[in-house]
């Protein structure tokens, strides 16, 4: 990390960091002057790294502008300080946003640099252009059957609704093979190619389901104590008459795969979904934690986080793309 900064950083140091440092500035005159001697002919060349796939002194010396040193984002990964997350997940609206949030908290990812969150705003909305310049791996310089990665890879998660683009299983499959093809080709605009075994996994797609997310996550049962809060107040809201209305719209949102804010509407409470969200969050949290313990995630959003932290874990070790013999179309 040092070679990338300008005395101004550096000389901040004190004491033996500081002293090493002047050694290494001294170092780095005296090998340049060795390579200008060696370029007139006096001396021999200093051996060429190019291709070692083991570390020698020369491989640190005190210059980012030389061939084999590591750029400022490897370092900064190598370090644990890379500001790329390993994930994106790419979720609708608020609800969702505020639950995935908390949810992944509650196993240790609190980190932007480890699940980045981001809201959509609707299932309309295209990954592509996050897709391209958010996952795409960043291609360092090729060592023997592989190329080196500048910085941390980012997988890509999309929650969503099943409608719109991603309505069918088909439909899924081929906005996620678009996605991928879009990768693949900002990969090749680098020099470099992606093979099938890498690139997919680095796009996922879940829905929730037939419903929407409120629908998709909470039963009536549950659904109704929580809705009937946000009507606190009302004088008809604790009427039997009013929670049975309140049942049937329900009934009604699934069958049409309506969005839970078309039966506050109904219900004439406006569209509220941030609160329900908050009523909503410990019924969350409690099925969280007992599917978690048990290893057996049921509530789809609780599958999303298992899914999301298998996919963490697996490209946290990814330093390197292989090179295959043959590349999939």
């Amino acid at each position: 990390m040092l070679r990338h900064m300008s005395y101004k950083g550096w000389s901040q140091l004190r004491g033996e960091p500081l002293d090493a440092m002047w050694k290494r500035v001294a170092a780095e005159v005296l090998l340049r002057a060795h390579e200008d001697l060696a370029r007139a002919g006096h001396v021999k060349q200093l051996p060429d790294l190019t291709g070692e796939t083991w570390w020698t002194v020369l491989h640190d010396r005190l210059t980012a502008r030389h061939e084999e040193a590591e750029t400022l984002e490897r370092a900064l990964g190598d370090f644990g300080l890379s500001p790329y997350p390993r994930v994106i997940l790419l979720v609708e609206g608020e609800t969702e946003l505020l639950h995935t949030k908390r949810l992944l908290a509650e196993i240790g990812f609190t980190k932007p640099q480890q699940v980045r969150v981001q809201r959509a705003k609707g299932s309309k909305a295209s990954p592509h252009l996050i897709a391209r310049y958010g996952v795409t791996p960043r291609v360092g310089r090729r060592l023997g059957d592989r190329w080196l990665l500048d910085a941390t890879p980012t997988a890509l998660v999309v929650a969503t609704d099943a409608e719109n683009r991603w309505a069918t299983p088909e439909q899924r499959e081929r906005e996620r093979r678009a996605l991928l093809e879009a990768i693949r080709e900002e990969v090749r605009s680098q020099g470099a190619d992606i093979g099938h075994d890498y690139l997919d996994f680095l796009v996922a797609v879940h829905v929730w389901g037939a419903d929407s997310y409120e629908l998709a996550n909470f039963t009536d049962d549950e659904l109704v104590p929580a809705i009937g809060r946000l009507a606190a107040g009302r004088h008809d809201a604790e009427s039997s008459a009013w929670q049975q209305e309140l049942r049937s719209q329900l009934e009604t949102a699934r069958a049409a795969h309506d969005d839970v804010k078309v039966v506050l509407g109904r219900m004439k409470l406006g569209n509220p979904k941030v609160r329900l969200a908050e009523e909503l969050w410990p019924l969350l949290r409690t099925k969280f934690e007992r599917e978690w313990t048990a290893g057996e995630p049921v509530t789809p959003v609780v599958k999303l986080i298992a899914d999301v932290r298998r996919i963490y874990h697996r490209i946290s070790g990814i330093r390197a793309m292989v090179v295959p013999d043959r590349f999939d179309a």
